[in-house]
């Protein structure tokens, strides 16, 4: 198993080693396409924020208007049954 470890840290110090040599060559490659697809990606991630953000605020503006549209329907239950409890009393005295 130590055999195993030895080997895997050779080949990683001689990926390390090449990348570092090679890196006059692979880097400019890389600030060329990378940082396009990166920004691309970035951009994205800001629409997909705001949409979702959108969304979200349709959805509780939604909720808002349940919550208020129970309420008001509970007052109604509410003043129908105090006056039903009203006319009761004015029956039955």
């Amino acid at each position: 198993m130590a055999r195993n470890y030895a080997s895997g840290l050779v080949t990683g110090v001689a990926i390390s080693l090449a990348a570092a040599l090679f890196a006059p060559l692979w880097r400019p490659a890389l600030y060329r396409w990378g940082r396009p697809l990166a920004k691309g990606a970035v951009k994205q991630g800001l629409i997909a924020y705001e949409l979702g953000r959108e969304r979200v605020a349709e959805m509780g503006e939604a909720v808002s208007d349940l919550v208020a549209e129970a309420q008001v329907e509970l007052a109604a239950e509410g003043a129908s049954e105090g006056s039903q409890d009203q006319a009761e009393a004015r029956g039955s005295g």
